[in-house]
């Protein structure tokens, strides 16, 4: 965080306005699913469920599903 504030300060980037706690919010809500992937992961791994290259696997498919179903750019082609 130190190495991008300190650069955005040499190149001049500046905000453009501050966020409400209703942004924050609905920013949050639409970044849930995507935020669960590490729990789903270490949640396997600590608890016995999956070994560490499973949990790889099992994360690869819960993105996999997380874009098939909410974007309709990923086409699915055998």
């Amino acid at each position: 965080m130190l190495t991008a504030y300190v650069i955005s300060k040499k190149k001049g980037f500046a905000g453009t306005e501050k966020s409400n706690i209703k942004q924050i919010t609905t920013s949050f809500k639409d970044a849930l699913l995507a935020l669960l992937m590490p729990v789903i992961i270490l949640g396997g791994i600590y608890g016995g469920i999956f070994t560490p290259t499973e949990s790889a696997v099992v994360a690869v498919f819960y993105g996999y599903l997380l874009v098939y179903l909410f974007t309709a750019r990923l086409k699915y082609r055998i």
